[in-house]
């Protein structure tokens, strides 16, 4: 909402002043944005109907690691102790997606962003759809995780994706609109109320209203964290020499007081 108080106060200005208080002319101050409906896929794609998820059976077994608290260990031993006494879960009807498809979902999209940069993580993360950044994801999210990707069609449907492609032509539409008309913002006068609000529709529509910035320096860990993460490397290499029978043993650890 903060990136739309600029917006909000020169259009309201502009309203008063011109005495532009018509319903039809105060409405034109919230236009249709195509980059926030384009956003409205994500969030569908990850809510799912009654009866689409496939409920598999309760792991068994396999109980708490070591290094569990005692209090957590004996709650996860009851905990499968009463599963295993109710037997297996058994499947919805209908049932076909696995219970691991959101975050299937979660991990290729923020994967492929990750993989493309900056230039294009953070104006999603701020809620800023843009043509370019979202074209990007999305062909890299169907190369990264076919099957997540289909099931993401399956479960939507096609009337929901096709009118999400309509939200995406139009955010092509408004990107262009506002490359070829956004220069006219400085030469026309405050008094053009319309042009004004057509100008706005197509800048934050596109997300053309983000401006990205790159960070001055890369980000880099410090000294310590990158020689924890070493020795860990080096921890986890012997152990793996160890479970194999090669390499010497390792060396007690001797607590120091």
């Amino acid at each position: 909402m903060l990136r739309h108080v600029g917006r909000l106060q020169r259009a309201l200005g502009q309203a008063l002043d011109g005495d532009r208080l018509s319903a039809a002319d105060l409405q034109a101050i919230q236009p249709y944005s195509p980059a926030l409906s384009a956003a409205w896929l994500f969030q569908r794609s990850m809510s799912l109907r009654v009866g689409q998820l496939a409920e598999g059976p309760v792991a068994g077994g396999s109980g708490a690691s070591s290094s569990s608290p005692p209090s957590s260990s004996a709650a996860v031993a009851a905990g499968e102790a009463a599963a295993a006494a109710a037997g297996p879960r058994r499947r919805r009807p209908g049932g076909w997606l696995p219970p691991s498809h959101v975050n299937e979902v979660l991990a290729a999209n923020f994967g492929v962003m990750r993989l493309l940069g900056d230039r294009v993580l953070r104006p999603f993360v701020q809620d800023s759809l843009q043509l370019g950044p979202l074209a990007l994801t999305m062909g890299g999210m169907l190369l990264a995780a076919p099957l997540a990707i289909l099931r993401v069609v399956g479960a939507v449907g096609p009337a929901v994706l096709l009118a999400w492609f309509g939200h995406f032509a139009a955010l092509a539409a408004y990107t262009a609109g506002h490359a070829l008309l956004g220069p006219l913002r400085g030469l026309a006068p405050p008094s053009w109320y319309a042009l004004h609000r057509l100008l706005d529709a197509l800048e934050y529509g596109s997300g053309g209203d983000y401006k990205y910035h790159a960070p001055s320096s890369p980000v880099t860990p410090p000294a310590w964290a990158a020689g924890a993460e070493q020795r860990g490397k080096q921890q986890q290499q012997q152990q793996r020499r160890q479970a194999v029978g090669d390499g010497p043993p390792a060396p007690p650890q001797v607590a120091i007081a």
